[in-house]
């Protein structure tokens, strides 16, 4: 019954998360909940909705990287974002080798919510309603930036919850031979690589990567 209300994929999450080795957990549905709504609803998902919201992607293609907007955003610690994303790859990695998952998930949300934090700093809706083309270039590379980190998290996340992973990295265009491990290469734009996702389309979706569950 509980993999009906949180899904399978939800209900692997909390037990990989919940899990500690060599210690005993509690279960709980009110855990559950709270768990799954707090990090699949509100730090995943709302993320990826806010990213991809076409009020700040019109054209919703995959926005390229400008290094002068980016330039004017080094007052928000976006240097650090970066490099925390560059080294989750092998963080998670070396986590889920050994058996602990609830690590290699918790530097995932971490990521996560300094991007969601990042996007609340920029406020990229208010970029939105310039028509300047600072103003346009510093939107399209805020939104990059958070799609990468997205990508690179879906990417990540497979092994856990694959079906919404699958979601999340269709609706950022990442092709299906593009989501292995050896694809975990980030901010290439950054980098001053091609970056071939960018101006690709993002894929339409109208539903909630993961809706919040009601008590």
């Amino acid at each position: 019954m509980l993999m009906n209300k949180y899904s399978c994929d939800g209900f692997r999450y909390f037990l990989l998360k919940a899990s500690v080795p060599h210690s005993d957990t509690n279960y709980s549905e009110v855990k559950i909940h709270r768990m799954l709504n707090a990090e699949l609803a509100d730090t995943l998902g709302n993320l990826l909705n806010r990213a991809c919201a076409r009020a700040l992607n019109p054209k919703q293609v995959f926005p390229h990287f400008s290094h002068e907007a980016f330039q004017k955003l080094t007052e928000s610690n976006v240097r650090h974002l970066i490099e925390e994303t560059s080294i989750l790859p092998e963080k998670v990695q070396q986590h889920f080798l050994e058996g602990y998952f609830y690590r290699g998930l918790d530097c995932i949300m971490a990521c996560l919510r300094d991007t969601n934090a990042f996007m609340q700093f920029n406020k990229p809706w208010e970029l939105a309603k310039h028509t300047d083309n600072d103003s346009k270039e510093k939107l399209s590379t805020i939104l990059h930036i958070a799609l990468e980190v997205l990508r690179i998290s879906g990417i990540l996340l497979q092994p856990v919850i694959p079906t919404l992973s699958s979601s999340l990295l269709t609706r950022l265009g990442v092709p299906e031979d593009k989501r292995g491990w050896h694809n975990l290469q980030c901010f290439e734009s950054y980098c001053n690589l091609h970056n071939p996702l960018v101006g690709q389309s993002l894929t339409p979706s109208s539903i909630p990567l993961f809706e919040r569950r009601k008590q």
